[in-house]
């Protein structure tokens, strides 16, 4: 006649039931959570050491298991939207050690003035990033944006061509318009992009970029204004130079100018036709 022990062995196929040594509840409560702990998901975007990319990890409260939202969440979600607007490939590409200085001077002044952005950098500094088409700010910026994202920092990034049409059609809605501006204010991190582009010109064998219109600049102000007022950290790259915005709205180009602590945080890559960075 079997025994009870043979019974529940032979019903649960556990090779070494009698190896099992009894549990209390909150023992047994806390071998389900580190089973459930150990589990890998299959979320994407971030590798997450902590959840093992399920998003959540289960605790014990008041003897229970409760599913928390893990860290890595906002990593992710900031990541899915950045991927959302044609940003998420340049993230795993665009890092500060595939961006090449090949020994140029001014390449070399570039990486310096992000790196202690990141290292030296209050809350409240902004970055500034001029200078002519195909000469390495967006991959530069996006390095900075990837580092930040990594930090935990939800990074929201807007081409300024869309942020200028969005607030030229919602000049007779003033309560729309106000929620637009409420929402450019209150990003964690904004990455503007193409700051007041324009169209160009050949000088000298490089792009320069024509006076933006007024309508734009008006735009301009009260895009840096809101950011200024909130005190958030903020991105912005251009092929206009500071000095020129401050020439075109100097209440606009003089918030920009003391956000990036007078200048610190601000790198104007001087116009020259041999200055054209390509990601290798």
């Amino acid at each position: 006649m079997e025994t009870l022990t043979n019974v529940l062995e032979n019903s649960l196929d556990i090779p070494h039931f009698m190896g099992i040594k009894p549990m209390s509840p909150d023992e047994f409560e806390t071998f389900m959570i580190q089973q459930e702990n150990e589990r890998t998901g299959n979320l994407t975007g971030y590798d997450c050491k902590v959840c093992k990319n399920k998003g959540y990890v289960v605790k014990l409260k008041g003897g229970y298991r409760v599913c928390c939202e893990c860290k890595c969440m906002t990593i992710r979600q900031t990541i899915w939207d950045l991927e959302s607007v044609g940003l998420g490939a340049e993230l795993e590409k665009c890092k500060f050690s595939s961006f090449k200085t090949n020994g140029e001077e001014w390449r070399e002044g570039l990486l310096r003035t992000c790196l202690d952005f990141l290292k030296n950098g209050a809350e409240t500094d902004w970055l500034f990033i001029g200078g002519q088409s195909q000469a390495g700010k967006t991959h530069i910026c996006t390095a900075v944006c990837s580092h930040l994202i990594n930090s935990g920092k939800k990074v929201k990034y807007l081409k300024w061509a869309d942020i200028s049409h969005k607030l030229d059609s919602l000049k007779f809605k003033d309560s729309e318009f106000t929620d637009f501006i409420s929402e450019i204010k209150n990003y964690d991190v904004l990455y503007v992009d193409d700051f007041l582009k324009t169209s160009t010109k050949i000088i000298n064998g490089t792009d320069v970029p024509d006076k933006p219109e007024q309508a734009d600049l008006k735009h301009a102000y009260q895009v840096i204004d809101a950011r200024t007022v909130s005190g958030k950290k903020t991105i912005i790259s251009s092929e206009h130079f500071l000095p020129e915005i401050i020439t075109y709205e100097s209440a606009t180009g003089g918030r920009i100018h003391r956000a990036t602590q007078n200048g610190k945080f601000a790198f104007n890559i001087g116009r020259n036709p041999e200055r054209r960075y390509s990601l290798q």
